[in-house]
């Protein structure tokens, strides 16, 4: 299928400063990029929000296609890590929908925990295998054939001259590719699409532009939890501790847990072996296989994962901190003297980068006075969770259920964009509580049926029937309403 091809020319810039590089530019002129695909939605990042996009535009009876930069689509939820934001404190569901769909077919497969595990620190949380997640999630896309663009990476957005996004521009083996679209949807995690767009942006915190600490995640097996437990139960509990709100018994039965502790321990292992760990406390998710742990402990601080510069060097720190927090779990930690590294996430996990400035912005004070809002497309209710970057702690304020506008993932001028999932138009701390997978899928199902609603009729994003989208996603299983159990 020949589908023509697209010129793509590039002016020689001034030299400029990146992280303390003088950096010079080229211009070039490429004639002749390929037009390799096209499709209603076009979906650029296989995330978590785009999986989730792609799907639910494919069930409105249109092409939708992905572009994903790496080998696999799931983003985070192949990392190793849980899914948490399905549920509030107290069982009030707060996400179901396509997010709720993948976590019970996981379960199916074996790749879940069965239930939900209660966490008065974290809200109920899911664990997950995450290579069975990493299939599950294909298994998903192919039962709606979704065409999927790995090994993809997103170069550079050419819009029309009325104010619409028709190519992008890719690329990977064999060089430049361009894709084109109808409607788009940016799930890229940092805004990539949006930003290259021309819409206004901001970075990390308000006053110093500074985004939340970033996260190499890694997996160790052969733990033994029992000996862990009784550690809990003889030795020196000034040492061996956990955070007041988590489950006690569950880590000294050896039961499925997060740990968040042993804060005294690290403190004097660093003072005494002058040892360098970055996280002030012990942080681990136990996993579906028994005897295996996600360790939850690098800690990179200004990591810039918006930018090519601060991604590799987020990545090259991630990975030497693995091998000291490491090297302290066998020889401090009871239970993880004979555990070995069985997986070390493929990229580095990024909580904050750009937030793309929509229609409305979600505010602190949004989330934590708990408000809905006439357009709200899905809802939070995780704690307020910010990765400190000064220092390797974490602060956690809990807060009620709320609302996510429509709002927040529409550009002022481009009429066939939205943009969804981390790049949320939200403030700093607004955006630590809604950057949960389950509320990343959650944003992208309303991004894929919003943009689905405005292909077949033929308008724009801004104009789309509010409550036509949100009639359609209650339909489809996901929730726009907390209803509260009973105390």
């Amino acid at each position: 299928m020949r589908l023509g091809r697209i010129r793509w020319q590039c002016h020689q810039g001034d030299p400029y400063t990146l992280g303390g590089i003088v950096v010079h530019s080229i211009g070039f002129s490429h004639p002749a990029i390929p037009v390799v695909d096209e499709a209603d939605i076009v979906v650029v990042g296989g995330g978590p929000a785009g999986i989730a996009a792609a799907v639910a535009a494919a069930r409105q009876n249109l092409k939708a296609i992905i572009i994903e930069k790496t080998g696999f689509c799931g983003g985070v939820a192949g990392m190793g890590l849980p899914i948490q934001g399905f549920d509030y404190i107290d069982g009030t569901p707060l996400v179901r929908g396509i997010a709720w769909e993948l976590y019970r077919n996981l379960v199916t497969r074996g790749g879940a925990y069965p239930t939900l595990i209660p966490c008065k620190l974290h809200n109920p949380y899911a664990i997950i295998d995450p290579d069975q997640c990493i299939l599950a999630i294909q298994e998903l896309l192919d039962a709606e054939h979704i065409p999927v663009w790995y090994y993809s990476h997103f170069l550079h957005a050419i819009k029309s001259s009325d104010n619409r996004l028709d190519h992008v521009v890719v690329g990977g083996k064999g060089g430049l590719h361009a894709i084109r679209g109808t409607y788009w949807i940016d799930a890229t995690g940092d805004g990539d699409v949006a930003a290259d767009m021309g819409i206004p942006f901001t970075v990390g915190r308000e006053e110093d532009h500074i985004p939340q600490s970033a996260t190499l995640n890694f997996t160790l097996a052969n733990v033994d939890l029992k000996r862990l437990g009784t550690a809990f139960v003889s030795s020196d509990t000034s040492l061996f501790d956990a955070h007041p709100l988590l489950d006690r018994k569950a880590i000294i039965d050896g039961m499925p847990h997060i740990m968040v502790g042993m804060k005294n321990l690290i403190e004097k292992i660093c003072r005494e072996e002058h040892v360098e760990i970055h996280s002030n406390y012990v942080c681990y998710i136990t996993g579906v296989q028994a005897g295996t742990v996600a360790i939850n402990m690098t800690h990179i601080p200004h990591a810039m994962g918006h930018t090519l510069l601060g991604l590799s060097d987020a990545q090259q720190q991630g990975r030497r901190q693995i091998d000291t927090v490491y090297t302290f779990f066998k020889k401090y930690v009871p239970g993880f003297e004979k555990s070995t590294i069985s997986r070390i996430a493929s990229h580095i996990g990024i909580r904050e980068s750009r937030h793309i400035e929509g229609l409305y912005t979600l505010r602190a004070d949004d989330v934590i006075k708990g408000r809905f809002h006439h357009d709200t497309i899905a809802l939070g209710g995780y704690p307020i969770d910010i990765h400190n970057p000064e220092k390797g702690d974490v602060y956690l304020q809990r807060v009620p259920p709320y609302g996510i506008p429509y709002r927040c993932m529409v550009p002022q001028k481009i009429e066939n964009l939205l943009f969804t999932g981390r790049a949320l138009s939200a403030d700093h701390i607004a955006l630590a509580s809604c950057r949960l997978i389950a509320q990343c899928v959650a944003l992208g199902e309303a991004a894929g049926t919003a943009t689905a609603q405005a292909c077949h009729s033929h308008t724009t994003v801004q104009k789309i029937n509010i409550r036509k989208l949100q009639s359609e996603l209650e339909e489809r299983g996901a929730i726009i309403r907390a209803v509260r159990k009973e105390q």
